[in-house]
């Protein structure tokens, strides 16, 4: 009898010892997620500023950029 309890605490701690691997590679995965995230937001709002400002330049605003990034006509040159 001592030996099926035996048996069965070993089964236990076997299933314990897995859940926790697995956990732990779960939260490696999520905080490399979130750091993918964080990267992710902060080039959006990179690409959104950039897209931003060239509307600003397109609608007569240079936003103090240079002529290089100034648009110089609004319609495209085939008109």
């Amino acid at each position: 009898m001592a030996d099926t309890h035996d048996h069965r605490l070993e089964a236990l701690e076997l299933k314990l010892m897995e859940f926790e691997v697995t956990q732990n590679e779960l939260d490696a995965v999520v905080i490399r997620q979130a750091a993918e995230i964080d990267h992710l937001k902060l080039a959006l709002q990179n690409v959104l500023t950039r897209l931003d400002n060239l509307g600003n330049t397109a609608d007569g605003d240079t936003g103090g950029g240079d002529d290089n990034t100034r648009i110089e006509h609004e319609l495209p040159p085939h008109y």
